[in-house]
């Protein structure tokens, strides 16, 4: 076993938790973009927003890992 396989499966695997990260935090924008009421910023200028960073995450995970 080398040193750099282990590296680079840690690497992905890193990666990939950081995505899934990124990507519930994004999925929960939306979803509390959804269910507030409109105050001085309305809620859905945020929606697109937290649709690209759960799309974000959802391509750190499917990331190819060389």
């Amino acid at each position: 076993m080398s040193g750099k396989s282990e590296n680079t499966s840690l690497t992905g695997f890193v990666i990939s938790l950081i995505g899934c990260l990124i990507m519930v935090l994004g999925v929960l924008l939306v979803y509390f973009s959804f269910n507030t009421t409109p105050g001085i910023v309305s809620p859905y200028s945020i929606t697109p927003i937290g649709f690209f960073i759960a799309l974000i995450g959802a391509f750190m995970i499917l990331a190819k890992k060389t």
